[in-house]
């Protein structure tokens, strides 16, 4: 099955009828928002820098690591205690069942054809 098939109905034509770059719908939105925020990353450790913050010094530190094993014990008896049933029944009964299973079988039955 050809990339074309698959996303038929999202693809843009230009004057000609050619399929114009970025006309699939991940191709250059996508992109936009990693540059983006690699861009925003950056800055942020350049005015980090320039008010005398050693990042280095700060992830390093005895408080800051506790802090964060903090933060990550709260999100895992988050996820144990109130999220792990509800998402893992969603993704085994709905995405799995429904949605993957039937669409994996009608593309291999696809490209045998």
């Amino acid at each position: 099955m050809s990339l074309f098939k698959l996303f038929k109905g999202t693809l843009k034509r230009n004057a000609s009828g050619a399929i114009g770059k970025g006309s699939l719908p991940f191709d250059s939105h996508a992109k936009k928002g990693f540059i983006r925020t690699l861009i925003i990353i950056v800055i942020g450790i350049l005015i980090l820098s320039y008010f005398g913050f050693n990042i280095r010094e700060i992830a390093e530190s005895d408080t800051s690591r506790e802090n964060f094993t903090y933060v990550q014990e709260i999100m895992v008896t988050f996820w144990e205690r109130f999220l792990e049933k509800p998402v893992m029944f969603i993704w085994n009964q709905i995405i799995i069942d429904i949605i993957w299973d039937p669409l994996y079988k009608i593309l291999s039955e696809r490209s045998k054809v």
